[in-house]
């Protein structure tokens, strides 16, 4: 009850095609029922000049609807001079973003991929992997069943920090991770995740790409009893079992082979695509051929994002499946 009553005070605000501020516009011919409708379907509409904001996942401002025949832009935190001002479009893979706004983001943090089995493996579906497992192979610890449960270890936010490269890979190696089927194990414990902050009426919670990587703060180690010298340490309760090792193995093959063949399925390459972006930026600064619309340019850059996430995914396969070879040959 309490939301509807927010949505019909800013329907009269705004929507109203009796007295709302963008009433010759018609937006709402059925009334307050068109507002809800679009609150329920995050239906865009344009607001000229704050529209000139770019989008950024950690932004830094924000659109408030609060006062009366007002929509404002205010600032989250403190704007240094010459600093843009963005703001968030929504938490949307980048698939989303090229079709409502015709840009990419590298490294989408809502990015998901989803790969049918490879041709001939005779599955119907991927197989699950062991969560637990998988996560501290690639480096992240956390519940993978709980949203934005999935953070990274200590040892990844410092392996990856100052490379921008290495950072982005490691975004994509999170989005593999939920775009998979996990199962089975006792997940490492989390901290729970602070409730983020509601920015304005409809507004975006703010996620700061970044404090995904932040380093944790450190705890007191707990004594262990330790094994007599010589004899092999047991397995941590969240591994998955050493008799299940090959199994989990085979398994992560066939996601391996799935990703694989929906990468060689494409018409062309990662690298390709790399080479006809590079032409694409040489043509713009020296001139000559190369130079493609920007249309044209954004599709290439939407398809490149989609294919370094099978790569990565490629990859991942490779690092987990070394990772329960060492704990196969140590146990």
């Amino acid at each position: 009850m309490e939301e509807r009553k927010r949505i019909a005070v800013f329907h009269d605000i705004i929507f109203s095609s009796e007295i709302g501020e963008l009433r010759q516009l018609r937006l709402a011919p059925n009334g307050l029922a068109d507002t809800i409708w679009a609150f329920a379907t995050e239906v865009s509409v344009m607001a000229p000049f704050i529209d000139f904001a770019n989008h950024a996942f950690d932004f830094n401002s924000f659109v408030n609807f609060g006062e009366p025949g007002k929509l404002t832009l205010k600032s989250v935190d403190p704007i240094s001079p010459g600093e843009e001002l963005t703001v968030s479009y929504g938490q949307k893979p980048n698939v989303q973003l090229m079709n409502e706004y015709g840009f990419v983001l590298s490294g989408n943090p809502y990015d998901r991929v989803a790969v049918p089995p490879a041709p001939g493996s005779g599955l119907e579906s991927l197989p699950p992997l062991h969560g637990a497992s998988l996560l501290e192979a690639l480096g992240f610890e956390g519940d993978w069943r709980r949203e934005d449960g999935i953070d990274a270890t200590r040892a990844t936010v410092e392996s990856v920090a100052g490379d921008a490269a290495a950072e982005q890979a490691a975004w994509q190696r999170r989005s593999v991770c939920w775009s998979l089927n996990l199962t089975e194990g006792q997940p490492l414990a989390a901290p729970e995740a602070a409730k983020p902050k509601a920015l304005g009426v409809g507004g975006a919670a703010r996620r700061k790409r970044g404090a995904l990587f932040s380093r944790p703060k450190a705890s007191q180690p707990q004594p262990q009893p330790q094994p007599p010298p010589g004899a092999a340490l047991p397995a941590p309760a969240h591994h998955v079992p050493l008799a299940a090792i090959p199994a989990e193995r085979a398994n992560a093959a066939a996601v391996r082979a799935a990703f694989r063949a929906a990468l060689d399925a494409l018409p062309t390459s990662l690298e390709a695509d790399a080479e006809l972006l590079a032409a694409h930026e040489r043509s713009g600064r020296e001139g000559g051929e190369g130079r493609l619309s920007a249309r044209v340019a954004a599709a290439v850059r939407s398809r490149m994002e989609h294919k370094a996430l099978l790569a990565e995914g490629v990859r991942a396969m490779n690092v987990y499946d070394s990772w329960l070879a060492g704990r196969q040959g140590a146990g």
